[in-house]
């Protein structure tokens, strides 16, 4: 799926289910969608309403911020620029922008 043809409702739906990420390595890590959020309507001139996604990750690395390969098993194969914004004792937070 292109990134330009995904909306916010692409993912509401799938809050709390796990997007397997593959790095350039081939390594897996599993990441949970834990919060979607809108970040400003839509204009006109807009193709789409601005949003952000919120990754977690119970892994203690935190992988640098680049595109990646997330997998998810309803929404198929994505790639999206994720970076991570915070870390604690139980992982690594990662986020997604669209606009």
């Amino acid at each position: 799926m292109a990134d330009d043809m995904l909306v916010l409702e692409d993912f509401e739906r799938h809050i709390g289910t796990t997007f397997v990420l593959t790095d350039e390595t081939g390594q897996t890590a599993d990441l949970v969608l834990t919060e979607v959020t809108a970040v400003s309507a839509s204009s006109a001139a807009a193709q789409r309403a601005q949003f952000s996604l919120l990754f977690t990750s119970h892994e203690a690395i935190v992988r640098p911020q680049t595109v990646y390969s997330l997998g998810h098993a309803e929404m198929g194969d994505l790639a999206i620029f994720l970076v991570p914004i915070a870390r604690n004792e139980t992982g690594v937070s990662y986020e997604a922008c669209f606009g």
